[in-house]
């Protein structure tokens, strides 16, 4: 067999850091978007858009307290996968700094290659994992926004402040 280039390998090490640090950074910020759904934002009304496994979800959540169980358990195994990714993420770094250095055999060639097979496995499992909870994210209901209503006062300071501001225009246009 044989091996790549040092040069090659450390290419690919930098790409592998670079995927990792992106797959990071989006489950890290579909994590904080979970986070901040509350059990009681859910709604399941529009159950056509869901897989047959979100369907069985869904049907185990019966109350508030079903919700933020699973709520919690997204949180979980969101927060493992971003901790997996970060971890990667260290080795590669750590594998980078050293590759320059390192005596490039058969050996450590081999370590790359575990080390880039963990890698892929950890890709796809944040994709995976993004994907298997992005149905809580469809269900979050939207609250509306509290709007004062508009009042006689407030229109005419709105009307005057446009006056106000558009005089020089309006002298010209009169």
């Amino acid at each position: 067999m044989k091996l790549p280039q040092k040069s090659e390998a450390i290419k690919s090490l930098a790409e592998m850091g670079e995927e990792l640090n992106e797959a990071k950074g989006d489950t890290d910020a579909f994590l904080s978007e979970i986070g901040e759904i509350g059990p009681d934002e859910l709604d399941f009304t529009d159950d056509d858009e869901l897989s047959e496994d979100e369907k069985g979800v869904v049907e185990k959540i019966k109350t508030p307290e079903d919700a933020k169980k699973v709520l919690n358990t997204s949180i979980d195994d969101l927060q493992r996968v971003v901790d997996s990714l970060d971890g990667l993420y260290g080795q590669v770094e750590e594998e980078l700094t050293e590759a320059s250095i390192k005596r490039y055999t058969a050996k450590y060639a081999s370590s790359l290659i575990s080390l880039a097979e963990e890698t892929d496995k950890a890709l796809v499992d944040s994709k995976e994992a993004l994907a298997h909870w992005a149905f809580l994210k469809r269900a979050r209901k939207v609250k509306p926004a509290a709007v004062a209503p508009a009042t006689n006062d407030s229109i005419d300071q709105v009307f005057a402040n446009v006056e106000k501001s558009n005089w020089p225009l309006t002298a010209v246009l009169t």
